[in-house]
């Protein structure tokens, strides 16, 4: 996976798009909801999810099939998705949380193994 608000992810083998492998993960891709740390709100985490027909519209597809990712999810906007150690995640709030900013900023995190990592920060 890449880290952004908009991840692009790689499934091990670069399996093709109908393939029940992609279809299952893409499934399960889009029913991620988090309970948000300012709120107390169930926040579904992906907007959209592109697979390689809709990146290719996107110009997101590069000349090498080995580059180009199975999927993309363009999460929601209040959300930085970064790669984790999922034992780290024995609850959400270990996995989900708001990093401490200056006044007038939220950032709102997935925990790493390694700590905060690269939160995405944004005016209130």
């Amino acid at each position: 996976m890449h880290n952004d608000d908009a991840p692009t992810i790689y499934l091990n083998g670069n399996p093709a798009p109908t393939d029940p492998v992609t279809r299952t993960f893409a499934r399960d891709l889009d029913a991620l909801v988090a309970t948000n740390p300012m709120t107390g709100m169930t926040d579904k985490l992906s907007k959209l999810l592109a697979d390689q027909a809709a990146m290719k519209l996107l110009h997101m597809v590069t000349a090498s099939p080995a580059r180009t990712p199975t999927l993309t999810m363009f999460g929601d906007e209040n959300y930085f998705f970064q790669n984790g150690a999922v034992a780290g995640c024995a609850v959400q709030s270990d996995c989900v949380f708001v990093v401490p900013t200056l006044p007038g900023t939220t950032v709102i995190s997935k925990r790493t193994s390694r700590g905060h990592g690269l939160p995405w920060s944004g005016r209130e």
